[in-house]
């Protein structure tokens, strides 16, 4: 955090990973989105412009969850963070397309990291999130 500070980035695109809500002692959703929040709110205050809160992506596999109490984390862990950000001046919710609910495959044999097309498609996607945050505060 202190690197980012130090940076004094004019946008921020965070990425929540699935490793850190995938045990069952975890943060509850609500914690975690609350948790999210305040570090976006910490980046506006050290003068970022711009922070893009990006939706956490499900998986196939989960330690120590069953693949439905998995995704029904991420989607609550989502559903909090959209409604978050949708108050927050500077910072919004940004949904990955064509990842979430995508034809192909998108994941390696583990379950967890993303094959070439999930890869690239993510890539895309968050490439999309740093242009909009740039045209919002670039004009």
């Amino acid at each position: 955090m202190s690197r980012v500070l130090a940076c004094r980035a004019d946008v921020v695109i965070l990425h929540i990973g699935g490793n850190d809500i995938c045990a069952r002692s975890a943060s509850s959703p609500i914690m975690v989105a609350m948790d999210v929040l305040r570090l976006a709110r910490r980046l506006l205050e050290s003068g970022t412009k711009r922070v893009a809160v990006c939706q956490v992506c499900r998986r196939r596999s989960w330690r120590g969850l069953t693949h439905e109490e998995g995704t029904a984390r991420v989607i609550e862990i989502n559903r909090y963070l959209e409604a978050f950000c949708r108050d927050s001046d500077g910072v919004f919710f940004w949904r990955h397309k064509r990842v979430w609910n995508s034809v192909h495959d998108v994941f390696r044999a583990d379950g967890v990291h993303f094959n070439d097309v999930g890869n690239y498609r993510f890539y895309r996607s968050l490439r999309g999130a740093m242009m909009k945050a740039v045209q919002q505060v670039f004009g």
